[in-house]
């Protein structure tokens, strides 16, 4: 028997509208193959396409995929594979029924964090940290970070070499096409205005801006000499400046990192700053919808939100969505499943990732959410924080790594189908998949 009934009535968009696969009519289950996309034909509500392909490079707690969907709802996926003898990573584009339009192949291997994200025009960023020998089209990088720009036909505009001492774990566009990218970095690495962090060896979290053009603008180190910030991911706001988030560590009070959120404006001087030291735990993801923050992340002590106490529920973690407005005021905060990394927000609609965690941890949604077999779970609330529906979304924790909703509410969902481990090392697939209005 269904346990969760469609979404009825247009004026909220069916994202997760019949519950889990399991639980769909077996002539309308989403059907995944090999190497391929098949467009399902069901009644209103459950429509769906998936797109699996073997050989995703297992990363462990580092996602192997990302996404990003543009104004038209194309998607856009970032994947690193691991074919079994040269590594490669791929940017694939799909139409918003799921067919795919091209893909781009390049011999390389990330080493460490990497991001994708689209502009107004449809034209594709791509950020990360990889071999030197990485030629995006213009040419071997020569240089472990990069930030590089495509068209939506998959041509590449330019790329640009950072250096090889950051780490570039995020990437978005303003209202004027310019790129912002942050994560981390050490002792001598000029982007463009000069070292970013000569202080100590430690490293630390940075932000930069380029044009349009992919021409340098601004750059600044985050921290100082007595702490230790982790940039995790950043959001544009509708100032055009952006939002910042991660974990901070501050040796003199505590051993623990501690969630952050920090806004900066469009020509980089900083506006106001949030930290939650309780807390244990980092901040993740963030986007921006409107005048509205979405931030998701995990604790594992004692989360103070708007004066009112959240003691987690769990050692191994209590995953957090919170929201606050452009100025920084707390508004609304819920708690999801053991781990929360991934949030998309767009058109008054907020979608979470998340892991489940323990078993018997109640999820805050209207029904009874069924996640047996399931350890990935896929949440969407309304603007207001009003839970709207959950589902579970595969065996791991890694089975959804980044979601993206479109301007009519369809989620584009990254993950692992599974993990294989062979005599090379572990290897998963890579899934994507969309659930449709």
């Amino acid at each position: 028997m269904r346990k969760l009934g469609c979404l009825v009535g247009l004026s909220t968009v069916a994202l997760l509208a019949c519950g889990t696969t399991s639980e769909l009519d077996a002539d309308f289950a989403p059907t995944q193959v090999e190497g391929a996309v098949l467009p399902v034909m069901a009644p209103p509500g459950s429509s769906a396409w998936s797109y699996s392909e073997p050989r995703l490079e297992y990363r462990g707690n580092r996602r192997g995929s990302a996404v990003a969907v543009d104004r038209q709802g194309n998607s856009y996926v970032l994947a690193a594979f691991d074919p079994g003898e040269d590594f490669k990573i791929s940017l694939l584009s799909f139409d918003p029924s799921g067919q795919q339009r091209w893909r781009r192949d390049f011999p390389a291997r990330l080493d460490g964090e990497f991001d994708v994200t689209t502009d107004l025009w449809g034209n594709v960023l791509i950020a990360g940290s990889a071999d030197p020998s990485l030629d995006l089209g213009g040419g071997p990088l020569g240089t472990r970070a990069f930030v590089a720009k495509f068209s939506s036909a998959g041509s590449l505009l330019w790329q640009k070499p950072l250096c090889d001492s950051a780490t570039v774990s995020a990437v978005t566009t303003d209202a004027y096409g310019s790129v912002w990218f942050g994560g981390s970095v050490t002792k001598g690495c000029n982007i463009g205005g000069g070292p970013l962090w000569e202080v100590n060896d430690r490293a630390q979290g940075f932000i930069a801006k380029f044009d349009a053009l992919g021409e340098y603008v601004f750059s600044r180190a985050i921290g100082g000499k007595g702490d230790l910030v982790v940039v995790n991911d950043l959001a544009v706001t509708a100032d055009n400046g952006v939002v910042v988030v991660g974990g901070r560590y501050v040796f003199s009070e505590s051993e623990y990192i501690r969630p952050f959120i920090s806004k900066f404006a469009s020509n980089g001087p900083h506006r106001w700053f949030r930290e939650y030291p309780e807390a244990y735990g980092d901040f993740w993801d963030v986007d921006v919808d409107q005048d509205q923050i979405v931030v998701v992340g995990t604790y594992s002590l004692d989360f103070v939100f708007k004066g009112v106490s959240y003691p987690a529920t769990s050692i191994f973690g209590t995953g957090l969505v919170v929201t606050y407005t452009s100025a920084g005021s707390e508004t609304w905060l819920r708690r999801l499943g053991g781990w929360v990394y991934s949030v998309s927000a767009r058109a008054g609609q907020v979608a979470v990732l998340a892991s489940v965690g323990s078993r018997d941890q109640p999820l805050p949604f209207p029904e009874q959410v069924d996640v047996s077999g399931n350890s990935g779970v896929l949440g969407l609330y309304q603007a207001n924080g009003t839970p709207i529906r959950a589902r579970g979304i595969g065996r791991y924790h890694q089975s959804g790594w980044d979601v993206a909703l479109s301007p009519i509410g369809v989620a584009t969902v990254t993950g692992n189908e599974d993990n294989v481990p062979d005599p090379t090392g572990s290897t998963a697939t890579l899934n994507v998949f969309g659930l449709v209005p």
